[in-house]
């Protein structure tokens, strides 16, 4: 069965391309700013995904490695997609919405206060001319969504 791109999967294709990334997360002493940085390629797997090969450091120095898929499912009109990366064995896997320039992707995963517990996260990518911010949230016991990294990508 061969599927035609939709219009959210040409959305998706805005990605493809060599990115350099900076990040910012509250880990230092007292939540304090930690910066690091690293680069991101994505390219098509035929017209219907994109897939990206994250490689830099973490806060701390932790090198880092992490893919993501991501595509469009028409049937369920939802994006879809993973991101699994060498600091954990968990597949964060996402469903998601957009509204114009901003990618909503819900998904779960191990929680910084207790790995035993699962607890809900968003990645939100969003375009703002020529770069691309990701944010990290979490949701906070008292249900508000706590940002915890904040990446600016630039295409090379």
């Amino acid at each position: 069965m061969q599927e035609d791109p939709t219009p959210q999967h040409e959305w998706l294709h805005r990605l493809v391309g060599e990115w350099s990334y900076s990040m910012s997360c509250p880990m230092g002493p007292e939540g304090a700013m930690v910066e690091t940085a690293g680069r991101e390629t994505f390219t098509k797997l035929g017209e219907l995904w994109v897939r990206g090969e994250l490689v830099g450091e973490f806060p701390g120095g932790l090198s880092v490695t992490g893919l993501m898929t991501l595509g469009f499912c028409p049937r369920t009109s939802r994006y879809i997609g993973n991101w699994i990366g060498t600091p954990s064995s968990h597949m964060f896997v996402y469903s998601g919405d957009r509204e114009g320039d901003v990618l909503t992707l819900d998904c779960e995963g191990p929680s910084f206060a207790d790995p035993n517990k699962i607890v809900p996260y968003q990645d939100v990518i969003e375009f703002q001319g020529d770069v691309r911010i990701l944010r990290s949230q979490t949701r906070g016991e008292d249900g508000a969504w706590k940002e915890f990294m904040r990446s600016e990508f630039r295409r090379i």
